[in-house]
């Protein structure tokens, strides 16, 4: 490859669309990085999260605010068609010192390297280039495999991770250019559009390439997705060997958001399809964790104060966007926008609480001494018993 090749690949990648403009919570704490070469940057999340675009940004900011030139600056998208030969170790150092021989080394040195996990041994390449130099190093990618234990450890813990998550609501309104309540007030003027947009943020969610999209092609948009994960993230990447059965527990998983179910209970449903293959427990739970892997989904374990009960096999699964819980009723696609804003909000260690006699609460925050009750319409009828649950004494 020549320097022209490359220089052709890296304004290719950068390339930024500006048609739509929010400014994300990310963007702040991403500005501050990029003037501290240490440690490792690790931008993280599910496919079409915002990643790329993210990065696209703060390579725009280095040149056009920091000063920083053109050629510092290695942006490589290793999901380019081009780069199917260099990616390997020994093709990615090839791109580094064609790369490196033109950059200007009095300046500082940026490698923003967009979905690493395609290059074969690129942990190899990134430890050697973090402990011999001082250059600024961000990488992308949408498996958390990224971050391996052992590749963390071989670095001492000096990764620092951003994980990326869908638009939120507010970002939503933001990008159809309604204005976000600031009191009651501005809400009941704003009303009929906020209803809706909160409709179709409930239904679809907050990825932003399906937002011009119709609600056929929404749901067109998700599967084809869903199926580029599945195979790209999952099975090509784990070198998983039943990708129907992996698909079959998805369905399961889309339908039942938010429910509480069982290895077990996923295992006898599918064997209840028919599935040729006979899948045990250890396959559902080996699949279901490289579904975790990818960011798609979220397990939310049972609350309790009795010792007993801590390692309970019943759990609670999220999406990490409602596209893809749109199979689910509106209460449960309710109850997975409650969990995400609280995960987009940083909160850790969100548990479901259960009593004895089957009453339940949907989230439970032992850190914040804080409980949330998710209810579609509240009347009547049902306040008592909504607000019954969240008096449970224990927890459990």
């Amino acid at each position: 490859m020549t320097y022209s090749e490359l220089t052709a690949i890296i304004t290719e990648s950068a390339q930024l669309d500006v048609k739509h403009s929010v400014v994300r919570s990310y963007e702040s704490e991403l500005e501050t990085l990029l003037t501290v070469p240490k440690p490792l940057k690790a931008i993280t999340g599910i496919r079409r999260s915002g990643k790329s675009y993210l990065l696209k940004k703060m390579y725009r900011r280095l040149i056009d605010v920091l000063n920083i030139p053109q050629s510092n600056i290695l942006f490589i998208n290793f999901e380019n068609d081009r780069l199917v030969k260099q990616r390997s170790l020994v093709g990615l150092r090839n791109l580094f010192d064609l790369f490196i021989s033109n950059a200007n080394n009095q300046k500082p040195i940026y490698l923003f390297l967009d979905e690493i996990q395609n290059v074969h041994q690129w942990e190899s390449f990134v430890r050697t280039i973090y402990d011999s130099t001082d250059f600024n190093i961000f990488i992308t990618g949408s498996n958390s495999h990224l971050l391996s234990s052992e590749f963390s450890t071989s670095l001492g813990g000096r990764i620092l991770e951003l994980n990326i998550k869908p638009f939120s609501f507010r970002e939503f309104l933001q990008w159809n250019n309604v204005s976000v309540p600031k009191n009651i007030f501005e809400l009941s003027e704003n009303k009929p559009a906020i209803q809706s947009f909160l409709n179709q943020y409930l239904n679809f969610g907050g990825l932003v390439e399906t937002f011009a999209l119709t609600s056929a092609q929404k749901v067109s948009y998700q599967e084809t997705l869903l199926e580029k994960i599945i195979i790209n993230d999952i099975i090509n990447r784990f070198d998983l060997k039943y990708p129907d059965i992996l698909k079959t527990i998805c369905q399961f998983l889309q339908t039942n958001t938010g429910n509480i179910t069982s290895i077990r209970n996923i295992a006898l449903w599918i064997r209840n399809l028919g599935a040729e293959k006979n899948i045990d427990q250890k396959t559902v739970q080996t699949y279901i964790n490289c579904l975790e892997k990818t960011y798609l989904i979220a397990k939310v374990k049972k609350f309790s104060f009795k010792t007993k009960e801590i390692f309970s096999t019943q759990n609670k699964y999220y999406f990490v966007d409602n596209l893809f819980c749109n199979k689910s009723d509106v209460e449960d696609q309710i109850e997975n926008i409650v969990l995400d804003h609280l995960s987009k909000k940083g909160v850790k260690d969100i548990y479901y609480g259960r009593d004895d006699r089957g009453q339940e609460i949907d989230f439970v925050i032992p850190s914040l001494s804080q409980a949330f009750q998710v209810c579609y319409i509240l009347n009547d009828e049902n306040i008592n018993r909504e607000v019954k649950t969240l008096n449970m004494s224990d927890g459990a």
